[in-house]
């Protein structure tokens, strides 16, 4: 194992658990916003971002347990469920 490929994998599970965290919180904000007569995020945008952070997460936990190359595509999906959730729903 490289370090290159220990970095990039330790790089993409904090990706992943922050995509995961972004999700808690929206669900956190859209109670909130609720119980106060708001619209919040919606209810499209806070399951999206629960779906793709399970995914990332599950991507991110084959990538670990999987040192091939089935692994090291893994490690490109992470790459793709965060940073095409970030770019739809928050540029």
């Amino acid at each position: 194992m490289s370090t290159a490929g220990t970095t990039l994998r330790s790089f993409t599970g904090a990706l992943a658990m922050g995509l995961l965290m972004l999700a808690l919180v929206l669900i956190g904000v859209q109670f909130w916003a609720t119980s106060h007569g708001q619209q919040g995020p919606g209810v499209a945008a806070v399951l999206s971002q629960v779906v793709a952070g399970l995914v990332a997460v599950a991507l991110q936990t084959y990538a670990d347990r999987n040192r091939d190359r089935n692994g090291g595509l893994a490690v490109v999906g992470v790459l793709v469920v965060v940073l095409g959730s970030l770019w739809f729903w928050w540029w």
